[in-house]
């Protein structure tokens, strides 16, 4: 006997298949509405952190550690009174001498060694300034040449990812404002085309090693106009045991346009347990400026002196240069 199965309407609907198309208009559409709740998300933020001390609001001119697809690495200058901006872009390839004692690495090997001894970015940040000399205080994993307009999620990575950067979210901000417009000029300069390294074989191939003498072209980039005009002298407390400091401390404040004017030795002088170096002055650009460079201490004095400032050194900060 023959069953009749009785079929309901409902049964023979097709299925509506989702127009891809009008998927891919509907969210080409709204990309343009996303990005404008993004800016103005941006400039609401930066509206109530502005006031804040930032490295940003402080110093007219900029070096930020930037990383590079390539597992190159760039130092970017922004000099933001006469609205330059130079890049110098190191090799991975190029062997650098790693802070905290750690031997000779590569610079693409560096951030992975920063992160796995947990150093969180100081390592990264210190050996670049050991071997280039030049006084960085700020780093970041991203590649600030690639953050557009048109990359919405490099952009959210970018200022909310604060685990890769020692950026404060205020400088952040400011930078990415002002490399938004896409017509700035760009100086970029390779660091093996300036003098400064040599080739060299060994067992991993062709390196570059970095050399003592920074070219006097490429130091004019990393020259603190304040610190430079005001022809800024400097007073170096030693309180270790240690009489011979590594000359790279020098080179790295010769970079920023100081001159050492005097040193000491004074293992009576006291630091405290919380920190590898104090700067003391009565300026506080100053204060700022050299507290960021080398993570110091800093102590606001009341009264002139014969130096524009002075920083007092331990013997751990003088094994970070070693």
């Amino acid at each position: 006997m023959a069953i009749k199965i009785r079929r309901s309407g409902y049964l023979h609907k097709r299925k509506q298949i989702p127009n891809k198309r009008g998927v891919s208009k509907f969210f080409g559409r709204n990309v343009l509405i996303i990005s404008l709740i993004l800016f103005c998300l941006i400039f609401i933020i930066y509206f109530f952190l502005s006031f804040k001390a930032s490295a940003w609001n402080n110093f007219q001119n900029l070096l930020i550690i930037n990383s590079l697809e390539n597992n190159d690495l760039s130092i970017l200058s922004i000099d933001k009174k006469n609205d330059k901006i130079s890049q110098l872009v190191v090799s991975g390839n190029t062997i650098f001498d790693a802070s905290f004692n750690f031997g000779k690495y590569r610079v693409k090997n560096l951030y992975e060694l920063d992160k796995s001894q947990k150093y969180h970015g100081n390592l990264l940040l210190t050996s670049v300034q050991k071997n280039t000399f030049a006084p960085v205080y700020m780093w970041t994993k991203h590649n600030l040449m690639d953050i557009k307009p048109n990359k919405f999620l490099k952009i959210l990575s970018y200022l909310s990812d604060s685990s890769e950067t020692n950026m404060s979210l205020t400088d952040r901000i400011s930078l990415f404002l002002y490399l938004l417009p896409r017509n700035r000029d760009i100086t970029i300069t390779k660091l093996e085309e300036t003098g400064f390294v040599k080739k060299n074989k060994d067992t991993d191939g062709e390196s570059l090693v970095t050399g003592d003498r920074l070219p006097t072209d490429l130091a004019i980039l990393w020259v603190n106009d304040y610190v430079s005009e005001n022809q800024t002298r400097f007073e170096i407390i030693n309180t270790s045991n240690e009489r011979v400091l590594p000359d790279g401390i020098y080179k790295i404040f010769e970079s920023s346009g100081a001159k050492v004017s005097n040193l000491v030795n004074n293992t009576d002088y006291k630091i405290g347990s919380d920190a590898n170096c104090v700067v003391v002055s009565e300026d506080s650009k100053l204060l700022l400026y050299y507290a960021s460079i080398f993570r110091c201490r800093t102590v606001k004095r009341t009264e002139s002196e014969l130096f524009d400032f002075s920083i007092a050194v331990t013997k751990k900060f003088i094994d970070i240069y070693r």
